[in-house]
Formats: structure tokens, C-alpha cells, sequence
């Protein structure tokens, strides 16, 4: 199996996380969050599917980041009903900020363009969210600079993101 589709890599980490809105004109807001997942955890137990630069690599349980920022419009203020249009980052760095970095991991970023739509109702929002890819770079790996190698990665041209949140 693939490490890019496996879920979770049996790290933990510290998420720093900022958030702003402001409103720009009548109905019209300004939007910008962003995200970076510290994780210490250098590798976990898990091996690569096969030999990377001819041996055997654990995994490494990778830092993330994560940048959105765009505009959101109250289409229906009665019913709740927004559109927005932004752009989105998401990354893992070839280095972590805190702990080792060895272990097989597939470092890039993947920049998309994220129309989406937002319904709130009382306590209860329903969100769904298109991001399209429009740039990605697949990043060198501490194996890629020690051998001289520049593995491959794919990315999601488009993703689908349906969310649900309620308030308490």
C-alpha cells in the first residue's frame, strides 16, 4: 500500500493555527487561515513498499501546513447562505521545524483555487468546498539531496471537502 493514501502516521503534534475575517463591505468579508502540525515524532514502524536509493526506509511522520485565504459573500443573509472564492496551500515540508527528519516521506506543496458554499441554520453550518488544483511541486527529500535523486509524487487535481459543524 502506498504511503500517500494511508491514514494517520502514529504521530502527535502541537497545531498552530491563526484565523481572520473582516468584513470588507455590506455582505462582502475577507477571509485568511492558516495551520502548521509540529510533529517531534521522527519516524514510526512502518517501512516503505519498496527500496528507496536501494534499502529499506522507515517512514517518517512529516510536519503539515495549510493556507487558505479568499472572499466569502452573504448570497440569502435570511436563509444563511454564503458563496466564497479563494485560494489553498497544502504541504508537507522536506524538513521538520522540531525533530529529526529521516525516515521516507513525499515533501510538496499543492496550491488550488477553492470555490465553495456555506449554509447556517441556528446552531448547525453545512459547507462544501471544490479546491482545483492549479500548481504542485514535488519537493526533494533528504534521500533525493543525499543520492542525487528526484522521486515522483502525484496530486489531487480536485478535491471535494463537505463539512459539518454545530455550535454549542
Amino acid at each position: 500500500m502506498d504511503i500517500a493514501i494511508q491514514p494517520g502516521d502514529g504521530g502527535w503534534g502541537i497545531v498552530l493555527e491563526t484565523v481572520a475575517y473582516q468584513k470588507i463591505i455590506d455582505r462582502l468579508y475577507g477571509y485568511a487561515a492558516g495551520s502548521y502540525l509540529i510533529n517531534p515524532r521522527e519516524q514510526n514502524d512502518a517501512y516503505t513498499t519498496g527500496p528507496v536509493y536501494g534499502a529499506v526506509r522507515n517512514l517518517s511522520v512529516p510536519d503539515q501546513y495549510l493556507g487558505r485565504a479568499g472572499l466569502s459573500y452573504t448570497l440569502w443573509p435570511a436563509q444563511g447562505l454564503s458563496l466564497s472564492f479563494g485560494g489553498r496551500i497544502d504541504g508537507v515540508p522536506p524538513r521538520d521545524a522540531i525533530g529529526g527528519s529521516e525516515g521516507f516521506r513525499r515533501p510538496g506543496f499543492s496550491i488550488y483555487v477553492e470555490p465553495g458554499i456555506s449554509w447556517a441554520r441556528g446552531k448547525n453550518e453545512f459547507s462544501l468546498f471544490t479546491p482545483v488544483l492549479i500548481d504542485a511541486n514535488r519537493q526533494r527529500n533528504i534521500y533525493d539531496d543525499r543520492y542525487g535523486g528526484h522521486q515522483a509524487g502525484a496530486f489531487a487535481k480536485y478535491v471535494i471537502i463537505a463539512s459539518f459543524a454545530r455550535r454549542f
